[in-house]
């Protein structure tokens, strides 16, 4: 069982750490609100960045209209008493996770 005197020295140095870790906290923070004040504003996007985005978007779109057809095209051929048996399955599983 450890002395008295070294838990208040632990005690003690623990409060140390904590006073300079709130030190630098806070100075940090002061620091971080003047450089919001500081910054400037970003220029625009150049022209190329803005078509790769666009090009990219379309893709993104594209892949997942498919997607949706697909599913769509599934959900129209499955048999519903599977869909309904996966569906109760699902609400059983869930209920039965904890939260």
């Amino acid at each position: 069982m450890p002395r008295k005197g070294t838990m208040k020295a632990e005690l003690l140095e623990m409060r140390e750490q904590l006073n300079a870790s709130k030190a630098k906290r806070t100075a940090g923070t002061t620091s971080k609100s003047t450089k919001k004040h500081t910054r400037t504003r970003k220029s625009a996007p150049s022209p190329a960045g803005s078509e790769a985005a666009k090009t990219a978007s379309d893709d993104i779109h594209t892949q997942l209209q498919d997607i949706v057809d697909g599913l769509c095209k599934e959900f129209k051929n499955a048999n519903p008493v599977v869909l309904l048996a996966a569906f109760g399955l699902g609400i059983l599983i869930g209920r039965l996770l904890p939260r």
